[in-house]
């Protein structure tokens, strides 16, 4: 029987539509097809995908790792962040959290809030003697920090720099004014590498923010880049910190000591639940992350 052209078109746009299903199926992890490298995803948990644009929200400017010169990654911690997510939402449906066909932002969220209910990591939970004991040995963490007593080793490069911080770890204040007259390369070497109190009224800026992780006596950060290409580590003497009365302390270090105890707690979590779920990583296509996106994920 004869076909119509219109017929003959309306099964060729039929079929391209079915095409195009297949393929947004399969990369949508659906179709039973095993997840593996294909474009547009970055990694693997069991068989579901972590695509680049699930990824892609979670960029955030570079984060500095204490002894390293180079910043981490972002497009690594991205994407870590993003396995973290469906990892949480498969345990989320595993321990019956809500519904299972739930977005998986929205399981990830179940979970944290079961995990914070279990664990008892609210501000709430937050003991007195904690807090006292916070306030008493590092107010810096919480009080408003208004200069820092430091001392500095000076490198002229990054594989040096790194190097030297490894041996400044666990020095006391001897210890690394010892180090820094046998290693810094500047003038500050002949008095321990001594660079009196910084503050943000009377001191280089970019030795204040380099600074900005001490708040403590005895902190050590570094090894930070310099406009004029050295590298410097610096160590905390003694952190002077704004007076403020104990009902405004209080509160901020209850909210810091739940913050870190969760960051603990979920940071155990995720990696308990990598090693009982198979989880891949393809680096070669995190590239892809930075197509049309800002540093910060476009927020």
């Amino acid at each position: 029987m004869a076909t119509s052209g219109h017929s003959r078109r309306y099964d060729r746009g039929v079929r391209a539509a079915f095409v195009l299903f297949g393929v947004t199926l399969v990369a949508c992890g659906g179709g039973n097809a095993p997840c593996g490298p294909r474009p547009g995803v970055v990694a693997c948990v069991d068989d579901t995908p972590v695509t680049a644009a699930s990824a892609r929200e979670h960029l955030r400017p570079p984060r500095t790792v204490p002894g390293k010169a180079a910043p981490i990654d972002p497009h690594t911690d991205a994407v870590d962040a993003a396995i973290r997510v469906e990892l949480f939402a498969a345990e989320a449906r595993r321990r019956g959290l809500g519904d299972r066909r739930a977005r998986t932002a929205v399981l990830n969220q179940a979970l944290i809030a079961d995990e914070r209910a279990r664990q008892r990591l609210a501000p709430a939970d937050v003991t007195d003697p904690a807090i006292d004991a916070l306030l008493q040995a590092t107010p810096g963490r919480v009080a408003k920090i208004e200069g820092v007593h430091v001392r500095a080793i000076y490198l002229a490069d990054a594989a040096t720099a790194e190097a030297v911080y490894a041996q400044a770890v666990g020095l006391d204040d001897a210890g690394f004014a010892a180090l820094a007259r046998a290693r810094s390369q500047d003038p500050s070497a002949a008095n321990g590498g001594d660079l009196g109190v910084l503050d943000d009224d009377h001191s280089p800026i970019e030795l204040v923010r380099a600074a900005t992780p001490l708040a403590e006596a005895g902190a050590l950060t570094g090894p930070v880049a310099l406009a004029d290409r050295r590298f410097v580590i610096l160590r905390a003497v003694a952190v002077s910190v704004r007076p403020e009365p104990p009902e405004q302390l209080r509160p901020r270090a209850r909210e810091y000591l739940a913050r870190q105890a969760e960051v603990v707690a979920l940071d155990a979590l995720a990696a308990q639940l990598e090693r009982a779920h198979r989880v891949r990583r393809f680096p070669d296509a995190f590239a892809a992350l930075t197509a049309g996106a800002t540093p910060d994920g476009g927020r």
